[in-house]
């Protein structure tokens, strides 16, 4: 308990600070701290670069640890971006980027499906998700991990949620994902980092990778409408939303084979929109492990 409270000290410590100075020092803070993290404390950089070289075979090793440097840069600038939101309005969240008048937004809101969209972790995720659930005319159901830190974990969730969005944790509270997509309901995953070592391969940058398969199961079983996305970081920090939507006939009717189907082509998106911005990739976990 005590750690947990040192931990959320400093947490905490950050967020007054970016909401006492706002956005523009929140992103500089945020690339500061991850040039002193990369040279100082360099939190899981071996991981790192072992993954852009895997990834990145064609690049130099100069090449590379540029990279790491600027995904370090990206990685801190999108934690504190998002200790912005508990004080920011709904008008500041669609001021960040160019979220309206997509097609996508209306696709969405008038069907009678249910709808998984699947992003990543790149870019703004987490500001990903508040976007679409202010522009979305629907509840947005996010599923996510609990953090083992209480404090911090509690303070995530109010963050996540102050606009309208609502959370769905990973365990038995799966199930409601299911409900909601049979109401025709949306929910939003991110189910791109490694999964247990018994999860069917699939091809990610040329290497055979496990993906967490229950997502795709569930949207095989649901036949769900099925969208891939991003909120992308452009040069002038303002955010764009890419994104591609599958065509559910051209999949197979077997539910595991169409599972599967399901997380391939999920990582051809997102291998697609990592090689144009490779440094918005979340690259700290050991994706390949095994």
């Amino acid at each position: 308990m005590f750690k947990e409270k040192v931990e959320f000290f400093f947490f905490n410590f950050f967020s007054f600070w970016i909401k006492l100075f706002g956005l523009k020092f929140a992103r500089k803070i945020g690339k500061l701290l991850g040039t002193v993290l990369f040279y100082v404390l360099p939190i899981r950089k071996s991981t790192v670069l072992k993954n852009l070289a895997f990834a990145f075979p064609q690049k130099t090793k100069s090449e590379l640890k540029s990279l790491a440097k600027k995904n370090y840069q990206s990685i801190l600038i999108t934690f504190f971006e998002f200790m912005y939101v508990p004080v920011s309005s709904k008008n500041e969240i669609m001021k960040l980027g160019d979220f309206e008048n997509l097609p996508l937004i209306n696709e969405i809101s008038e069907s009678n499906k249910g709808t998984i969209l699947f992003s990543a972790h790149f870019g703004n995720w987490e500001l990903g998700a508040i976007a679409l659930g202010i522009l979305i005319k629907k509840k947005l159901y996010v599923l996510a991990k609990k953090q083992s830190n209480t404090f911090v974990n509690n303070w995530l969730t109010k963050a996540r949620e102050v606009h309208g969005n609502k959370m769905i944790w990973l365990g038995p509270s799966i199930r409601n994902i299911i409900e909601v997509l049979k109401s025709a309901g949306v929910v939003g995953i991110v189910a791109d980092q490694r999964g247990p070592i018994d999860s069917p391969r699939i091809n990610f940058f040329g290497r055979p990778t496990a993906f967490p398969i229950g997502s795709a199961t569930i949207a095989a079983k649901t036949n769900a409408n099925i969208i891939f996305l991003v909120i992308a970081r452009k040069d002038d920090l303002s955010y764009e939303i890419i994104y591609e939507k599958v065509d559910n006939e051209k999949l197979s009717n077997e539910t595991d084979k169409r599972a599967l189907e399901i997380n391939q082509l999920y990582a051809n998106f997102i291998e697609k929109v990592v090689e144009q911005n490779p440094e918005q990739y979340f690259w700290m976990h050991n994706l390949w492990k095994y």
